[in-house]
């Protein structure tokens, strides 16, 4: 390939960048770096591999992204300190598609390495999104404070989001919106950090609709779909899309609920989103609980299904008790969900109070589901969740009555 030729590609592949197609810029750096490779060119075609990684990961072509990353990484010579960039890279493809395992050894393998201060951010980071989705908010905790022995300014973004969604994981709200508040002012003042603001917003999203503030939560997904869409992000627009499907769901507002989710759990089936596609599966079937029971049950048990492969503890606990808080609910699933749910306290505490409506429904197992819910009914004081708290109080009054 001519010099002429391999500047011409990689300029089309920038301009693409610059104009945020990052579908088009993925397949034009992969062709570029294809041509370069065969060409003997290795330095540039590790570059332009990793580049065609990168707006493929944009693009959520994960296939193509985790390819670039691998050859990318596979033209960098041994002791490369972009090994380990590249190592993280993979990691990172390798959790949307439901790999939580490869990516935390991935993540050990890049550790060993000796990182940068920086990639060591992205490292910590990802192994904290890990722990997250299996339920260990201790080791995200553990993560979270080696973070912070890293970054000199405490108004970094990313420790402040990861601080949010930890304190949210914990039910300590207040503290959760301050620092996903704080995150978002700072990312929204830079250029070119759509992404990270739109995550912010919809993890603020995410507290209000927990907290059931109907309204504040629906501003907050029209902000955050808002960023999603100017960063040509559609992973996480179908994540917004999700978190109002639920939130309608939950509010009864089934007249508002124009269409499903089924195109976009197509599409995140199409490209082995297996995360993306368990997430959109517990919102198809929170929101059809009332308008197609047997629809959302079978959306539910698949959810919990994908959740419990991959080792996401957290999201299947939350599909098990949205599938079982049901006059047919399993009690053992229930107290499946309150395994699951050990680390997360606000859910952890939903799903002791369906388990204890559950052991209710039997004279047997009054006595336990009073206890159970008189001490949720202080869990959920102690949070400051005042809807949660009533539900708590009228079952603990129809125990004691009797009913």
């Amino acid at each position: 390939m001519s010099d002429e030729r391999h500047q011409s590609l990689l300029a089309q592949a920038r301009s693409k960048v610059v104009e945020r197609r990052w579908y088009d810029a993925a397949e034009a750096f992969a062709s570029a770096a294809s041509e370069l490779r065969v060409s003997g060119r290795s330095v540039e075609a590790q570059s332009a591999y990793a580049s065609g990684g990168d707006a493929a990961w944009r693009a959520d072509l994960l296939d193509l992204a985790m390819r670039c990353f691998v050859r990318a990484r596979e033209l960098l010579p041994e002791g490369s300190p972009l090994r380990a960039v590249r190592a993280v890279q993979m990691a990172c493809v390798l959790v949307e598609f439901g790999e939580l395992d490869s990516s935390a050894l991935l993540l050990d393998e890049a550790e060993q390495d000796d990182p940068p201060r920086e990639l060591l951010l992205v490292l910590l980071d990802t192994r904290m999104a890990i722990e997250l989705l299996r339920g260990r908010v201790g080791r995200a905790q553990n993560a979270l404070v080696l973070l912070e022995s890293l970054v000199p300014t405490i108004g970094t973004p990313v420790l402040l989001f990861r601080r949010g969604q930890i304190a949210s994981r914990l039910g300590r709200f207040t503290e959760a919106v301050d620092a996903l508040s704080a995150c978002s002012a700072l990312v929204q003042r830079e250029k070119g950090y759509d992404g990270p603001l739109g995550a912010a917003v919809l993890e603020l999203a995410e507290v209000a609709l927990f907290r059931e503030e109907h309204d504040e939560a629906l501003a907050l997904l029209d902000r955050a779909s808002a960023a999603w869409k100017r960063a040509g992000r559609g992973s996480g627009v179908m994540r917004v899309e999700a978190a109002r499907m639920r939130l309608l769901g939950t509010m009864g507002a089934v007249d508002m609920l124009t269409s499903g989710l089924d195109r976009s759990i197509s599409v995140a089936q199409e490209r082995d989103m297996l995360l993306l596609e368990a997430e959109l599966r517990l919102a198809n079937g929170i929101c059809l609980l009332q308008r197609s029971p047997e629809c959302a049950v079978g959306h539910l048990d698949r959810a919990a299904e994908l959740a419990g492969g991959m080792g996401a503890m957290a999201l299947r606990g939350r599909a098990l008790l949205a599938r079982h808080d049901r006059p047919d609910g399993e009690r053992e699933a229930l107290e499946q969900a309150c395994v699951d749910l050990v680390e997360l306290t606000p859910w952890r505490s939903r799903a002791y109070l369906a388990l204890a409506r559950k052991l209710g429904s039997t004279h047997a197992g009054r006595e336990e589901a009073l206890e159970i819910s008189a001490s949720m009914l202080c869990r959920f004081s102690s949070m400051d969740l005042p809807a949660d708290e009533a539900r708590a109080r009228t079952l603990l009054w129809k125990l004691s009555a009797g009913k």
